[in-house]
């Protein structure tokens, strides 16, 4: 089994109906929301496979914040954990 480790910048909002949608639409098999981090679980991918996932953040507070580093790796090998950058965003007040 493969995780994606995605670090959610603060202030913005991932409604369970956006996660549920992609899982029916295929995009992942299993998705839990850890505080500030979404985990998405396939059961199977094959190697060298990339994956897209686009999901729907509602901004819920004005700023410019930045999430915990994403991370992938497979279930059973924690310790070859690919890392990424943190997500930035910066959210500004709708006139």
């Amino acid at each position: 089994m493969t995780l994606a480790i995605v670090g959610l910048p603060a202030g913005l909002d991932l409604p369970t109906r956006v996660l549920d949608d992609r899982k029916k639409a295929g995009d992942f098999d299993l998705w839990e929301l850890r505080g500030r981090e979404l985990v998405l679980y396939w059961r199977s991918l094959a190697p060298k496979a990339e994956k897209h996932v686009q999901l729907d953040l509602v901004a819920a507070v004005p700023g410019v914040t930045t999430g915990p580093a994403s991370r992938a790796y497979l279930y059973y090998t924690p310790a070859q954990k690919r890392w990424a950058p943190p997500l930035r965003v910066e959210v500004t007040a709708g006139k």
